[in-house]
């Protein structure tokens, strides 16, 4: 069944579409904009926390929660979040060849078979203690060397070495679940941030590709002292070429779907090597 942003979302569409020219005056839609279209709407929704509408609302990719005449028009929504100080969503038309609202969020492959991973390497404490929620899965998956396992056995890049840098990197209103450092074997340093989703919930790529634009525009920030930079950006003192968005998700019981994007930046990214990994024993929280 649709969502009543549904209706809201519609308000605002209606508010800006010439249907006579094909021309949308305004693409951007701040929280102000919800606040006003959510009792223009009918809809009986709080105008409290306006900064959750989107996240909510493509939590799971629901199809039916996207307008179908603003489909019919030729658009879709698109994260803003950064955009601006009070930016949620802006109205993007549909890429060549889409005919849904919302791509399909990456899946494991048709008969791939996920490799076995140790777990009793994980403290039995730890184990009993294990929660749903995506920091479990972030700590999981750095005890177990589970970005690791993948750098080694799905991905094409020659890599030699992987750092873990931090959980829970705070950036304006983006969080980074987890990030890594990977070094290839001809000396290139990427930063990796790290997704984490739960069994109940899919992969956002659009929210896994504004994670990575955040990190690299807050890394190249030169610091400037009367006008003028000085230093180096923190990019060029970790010695990095660029971010990889990266994500996991819980998909089974105690197994983990793995995926690598591409990092040519922007909200459209492609996928370049996913892997499947089975936890054995199985660990409490990851399923």
């Amino acid at each position: 069944m649709p969502s009543e942003k549904t209706d809201v979302i519609k308000q605002i569409f209606r508010q800006r579409w010439n249907p006579t020219t094909k021309v949308l005056s305004d693409d951007l839609v701040t929280f102000d904009d919800l606040i006003a279209a959510i009792p223009a709407s009918g809809a009986k929704l709080r105008t409290t926390n306006p900064a959750n509408f989107w996240k909510d609302l493509t939590r799971s990719a629901n199809e039916d929660n996207w307008p179908a005449d603003v489909l019919a028009d030729g658009y879709t929504g698109s994260d803003a979040i950064g955009a601006d100080k009070r930016a949620s969503f802006r109205f993007v038309p549909l890429p060549p060849g889409q005919k849904t609202a919302f791509p399909p969020p990456p899946t494991p492959p048709a008969g791939m078979v996920a490799v076995p991973l140790q777990s009793v390497s994980l403290p039995l404490a730890s184990r009993v203690l294990g929660r749903r929620d995506e920091t479990w899965l972030a700590q999981v998956a750095y005890r177990l060397n589970i970005i690791e396992s993948h750098f080694v056995l799905a991905s094409p890049r020659p890599v030699k070495e992987v750092d873990f840098l931090q959980v829970a990197i705070k950036l304006g209103k983006s969080e980074i679940d987890v990030a890594y450092r990977i070094t290839e074997q001809n000396g290139d340093r990427w930063l990796v941030t790290v997704e984490a989703k739960g069994f109940r919930e899919k992969i956002w790529v659009t929210q896994v590709a504004r994670q990575a634009d955040t990190l690299w525009s807050v890394l190249n920030k030169v610091p400037m002292r009367r006008g003028k930079p000085v230093g180096l950006s923190q990019a060029a003192t970790l010695s990095v070429k660029g971010i990889i968005p990266f994500a996991i998700k819980i998909v089974g019981n105690s197994i983990v779907h793995t995926v690598e994007f591409s990092t040519g930046g922007g909200t459209q990214l492609s996928v370049v090597s996913q892997g499947l990994f089975e936890l054995r024993p199985p660990v409490e929280g990851i399923r």
